[in-house]
């Protein structure tokens, strides 16, 4: 579980760093095809956006990584993972919601 649980701390790191970068304005981080339909006067916008969706990312994945490394029983791995999806989920969902809002 302590492999796991540093993937994911690396992974948060990542999204984390993406995610600042993001929402202070690096939009070309976001590749073309998703931004071709966003007007130039919106991209900032979507990219903070995009930017609270890896945030939410970074988070479960530090939520998921510290469960991991507190419990070896079946219930916490569970818990890890289901905490892992249903953020990831969420994510989907806000950039789903930002891509309707453009």
């Amino acid at each position: 579980m302590i492999l796991y649980a540093v993937i994911l701390f690396a992974a948060a790191a990542l999204f984390a760093v993406v995610a600042v970068q993001l929402r202070n304005g690096r939009t070309d981080l976001i590749a073309a095809h998703w931004l071709e339909h966003i007007p130039e006067e919106y991209r900032k916008a979507y990219g903070r956006a995009c930017a609270k969706a890896l945030f939410v990312i970074a988070g479960i994945c530090i939520g998921s990584g510290s469960i991991a490394l507190c419990g070896r029983t079946k219930a916490a791995v569970k818990l890890s993972a289901a905490l892992l999806f249903a953020g990831l989920a969420a994510a989907v969902l806000i950039i789903g919601l930002a891509r309707r809002k453009k």
